[in-house]
């Protein structure tokens, strides 16, 4: 059970960095088209701001919950290893 539940875990993480890496490609379009001021991802005030908050808090928290993810997927491995 536990191991279909990390498979699991597994791969909501990856379609999350997925999900992280596009909202990133996004916010550098919005940012190009904004900073430019020409291009149809055009955003002014605080549209602006909210949007690139809130992709940067997504993209901030996704990361943390990688690193948190892949530190403990190194501790567990050696214990593993040295079950078998």
């Amino acid at each position: 059970m536990i191991k279909y539940q990390k498979n699991i875990f597994k791969y909501i993480l990856v379609f999350s960095a997925v999900i992280n890496v596009f909202l990133l490609g996004i916010l550098f379009l919005v940012l190009r088209d904004s900073l430019s001021q020409q291009g149809d991802y055009r955003l002014e005030g605080k549209s602006f701001w909210y949007f690139v908050g809130i992709v940067a808090a997504y993209c901030l928290g996704n990361i943390y919950f990688l690193i948190q993810f892949f530190k403990k997927a190194v501790e567990v491995e050696p214990e593993i290893l040295t079950e078998e």
